[in-house]
């Protein structure tokens, strides 16, 4: 189930300290502090939680076990090391080829060999039964995967999870030793999000939703004409979504604040070598920096980059919003990539802009605006929940995890409510407001940038859309991107689709697009129609009227069909 509002992750006191390492919500170790991993009234440990540390002992420990070396010796193995404790669930063996979880305080830790297939009687309805019960078949059917080690010593996996089979409220695969590896991704949402991709009018479309506390993957779905596994491809431009590095920059750097405001000429997405200088003389349109972030306005952040900035401070910030960095996810991707000229003012203007040599996968995308909403600390990306061995043994148990700090907890508030504006006044607003102008997401207040531009991997328009919400307490960041996209499947529209099913909210009437305006004709009492057949057989309505004595056409055009 998915767990609404008034239920997810309370912010914790010290969230926003700096010298805080970890993140998020961590589940106990032990059996008696644990918690189911997916109900209402699941309570919360604070963020000060230590973080899983992947020593070489257990991760070594785990690839032997991950090739079936006797789960005895792996829990010897595993107990060997401080970092893991001896705290296993014990489980009673048969003799049937078989096996059944368990489910305890732990959540689906126990699994069993059992003598049949059987299900619990006399439950009371909508009581979930206390055992899951897995033939041969339906194990053969679950997708196989390979655990290994990644570059920065944690878990990794040699290929996406299949996310086809689900045990309890978790999609599981299986290893070739037969262990059973949990991801943290929410079965509900992922099947609504499957839909959305499914349905979406695009050449290529992925979506990522995370938990911006703990960089958990809820949900994640792709689609292409071209590229495999589209949710993790790392050649999409990065477009305005840089943006927002060039606006933290200015921010801890120069001391922008959203009011600051800048004077530019030209239009409002037009930057090119007559306008990225600033004149004073010149530059009659001025516009905030916040409006500027959520209108997109290109010669307001060239000119930021041109005025507050320079190479090192954009290059050393976009390495802390994860480019040109392995983010440390289980399954292996790419790294996005950023590119900061050194010597050419003009290109680095475009750069700072978002037209210059970035790109980015949908899943730093959702890291990078959990980034920004976990209060200035990029969380690890992850999908690995747990690794259980089939008499119980919890191998591996995924922990939340800081990268590293890429802003302070007061520059990430700002950029916050910063991002607000794309939403009410910017260029998502027409997705965010109703037909009577009401929020379409109630009282929940969205941050959220849009990007567009076209790229070569893979060809097309890219449209993104990254947003969390709500801006006070972030439960849930989502990234879009979708690729010569229809009207109705616009990365904006697709994220406010998912918003609105994982917070359970009834989809509104939005702002329908503004009609052409039409063309006024006046006519005289002397005004007078003639119908006339011109080349090729196509027939014209031609109106005349009398001005000054000379006869004058006012309208030509073809005469519309009567309805049947």
């Amino acid at each position: 189930m998915i767990r609404r509002l008034s239920t997810r992750y309370p912010r914790s006191e010290n969230s926003s300290s700096r010298d805080r390492t970890t993140i998020g919500m961590a589940r106990a170790k032990t059996a008696k502090t644990s918690q189911p991993a997916n109900t209402k009234n699941s309570k919360t440990i604070p963020s000060r939680t230590l973080p899983f540390l992947a020593s070489t002992t257990a991760i070594t420990s785990l690839l032997a076990a991950s090739a079936f070396v006797s789960p005895h010796h792996a829990r010897e193995a595993l107990a060997a090391d401080p970092q893991n404790g001896n705290k296993y669930d014990t489980v009673a063996r048969g003799n049937s080829n078989d096996y059944s979880l368990s489910d305890n305080a732990n959540g689906f830790d126990s699994l069993a060999r059992v003598s049949d297939r059987r299900e619990d009687r006399g439950l009371p309805n909508g009581a979930a039964p206390s055992r899951i019960f897995l033939t041969e078949s339906e194990l053969s059917r679950m997708g196989k995967i390979r655990l290994a080690s990644n570059p920065v010593g944690g878990l990794a996996l040699d290929n996406p999870p299949t996310l086809k089979t689900q045990l309890g409220d978790r999609f599981v695969d299986r290893t070739e030793g037969g262990n059973f590896v949990f991801y943290t991704v929410d079965p509900e949402l992922q099947q609504y999000v499957d839909r959305l991709v499914d349905s979406a009018h695009a050449n290529h479309t992925a979506i990522v939703a995370m938990n911006p506390r703990t960089g958990a993957v809820l949900a994640i779905a792709g689609k292409s004409n071209s590229i495999s596994n589209i949710e993790y491809h790392a050649g999409f431009p990065a477009a305005s979504l840089f943006k927002v590095v060039t606006a933290a920059a200015a921010v801890e750097q120069a001391g922008i604040q959203p009011s600051s405001e800048i004077s530019f000429r030209g239009g409002t997405y037009t930057l090119n070598e007559s306008n990225y200088l600033p004149n004073q003389r010149l530059d009659t349109r001025v516009m905030s920096v916040a409006e500027a972030l959520g209108r997109s306005c290109n010669p307001v952040f060239g000119q930021l980059g041109i005025r507050y900035l320079n190479t090192p401070a954009l290059s050393r910030y976009a390495k802390l919003f994860g480019f040109n960095k392995d983010l440390g996810f289980e399954v292996k991707m790419a790294r996005s990539t950023a590119a900061i000229p050194s010597q050419d003012q003009f290109e680095f203007s475009r750069t700072a802009a978002g037209f210059g040599e970035v790109t980015m996968s949908p899943i730093h995308a959702a890291a990078f605006m959990s980034g920004v909403a976990n209060g200035g600390l990029l969380p690890r990306p992850r999908v690995v929940e747990k690794v259980v061995s089939p008499d119980g043994a919890v191998l591996h148990r995924g922990q939340p995890e800081a990268l590293h700090r890429i802003v302070t907890s007061s520059t990430a508030a700002t950029i916050m409510d910063m991002m607000e504006y794309t939403t009410t006044v910017g260029t998502s607003k027409r997705e965010f407001l109703a037909a009577s102008n009401r929020p379409t997401m109630g009282g929940i207040r969205v941050a959220a940038k849009t990007g567009t531009l076209s790229g070569d991997n893979p060809k097309g328009l890219n449209n993104w859309f990254i947003a969390a919400a709500p801006i006070e307490n972030p439960q849930l960041a989502i990234a879009v991107i979708t690729v010569d996209a229809g009207y109705s499947s616009k990365a904006s529209h697709l994220g406010r689709r998912v918003f609105e099913k994982f917070f359970d909210i009834a989809p509104e009437r939005l702002v329908p697009p503004a009609p052409a305006p039409k063309r006024s004709v006046s006519r005289s009492k002397s005004a007078k129609t003639h119908l006339v057949k011109g080349k090729g057989g196509k027939t014209t309505r031609t109106i005349y009227a009398k001005k000054g004595g000379k006869s004058k056409v006012i309208v030509s055009k073809a005469p519309q069909k009567k309805r049947r």
